[in-house]
């Protein structure tokens, strides 16, 4: 059949050339490119806890003090924030501190300033003590707007008896 071994080589190369061309066709490999996503949510937030215990800014009964008394009571601020966008924390006041019968106390009895609370980033507005009225900036976060946290102390300075009664004002936190 073949006259010679020369062209029994040849005759074999190509079969196993043909036979390796269709194995490596029928394995080919076929990719789809797909993607992976996911989504979240913007979030700002900002909590107030009062570290003397209670929920706000309790001085309590200061009748038992002495005259040139300070009380004082802290509060920790806490702001959330993943938007990367900068905000201020502001404090207002709504009024003197006046009982149900609309006897009001001095402004001036009532001061406020700003502590870090452990690694605070952001750029604290009162660090001196300034008197608890009106509207005030507190804080400035960083330009990226990452969460920040801060302590605000409250002193209450007693310069003598007041008027019998129970005396409050309303203090709103605004994030913006």
């Amino acid at each position: 059949m073949f006259k010679n071994m020369q062209t029994k080589k040849i005759i074999f190369s190509v079969a196993v050339i043909l036979f390796l061309s269709r194995a490596m066709a029928l394995a080919q490999t076929f990719t789809k490119n797909i993607t992976a996503t996911f989504s979240v949510d913007p979030v700002t937030s900002i909590s107030v806890t009062a570290l003397d215990g209670g929920t706000g800014v309790d001085f309590g009964n200061i009748s038992s003090y002495e005259k040139g008394s300070t009380i004082t009571r802290n509060l920790e601020v806490s702001v959330v924030s993943n938007t990367g966008n900068p905000y201020k924390v502001t404090q207002k006041i709504e009024g003197s501190f006046t009982d149900d019968q609309g006897n009001s106390l001095p402004p001036d009895i009532c001061t406020f300033h700003l502590l870090p609370s452990g690694n605070t980033k952001g750029r604290l507005e009162v660090v001196s003590p300034t008197v608890v009225s009106g509207e005030n900036v507190l804080f400035t976060s960083t330009e990226d707007g990452a969460s920040d946290k801060f302590i605000i102390v409250y002193e209450l300075k007693l310069p003598g008896l007041f008027k019998a009664g129970n005396y409050l004002t309303s203090i709103t936190f605004t994030l913006s």
